[in-house]
């Protein structure tokens, strides 16, 4: 039950890695 409740977890953080990626390469764009 531990993997099941961790999973989520982890597809959140990868999920805001992906956000702030574009965040970063929209700034270096824009500037």
């Amino acid at each position: 039950m531990g993997g099941q409740a961790l999973a989520p977890l982890l597809s959140l953080k990868s999920f805001e890695w992906q956000v702030s990626g574009i965040q970063r390469i929209t700034e270096r764009l824009t500037l």
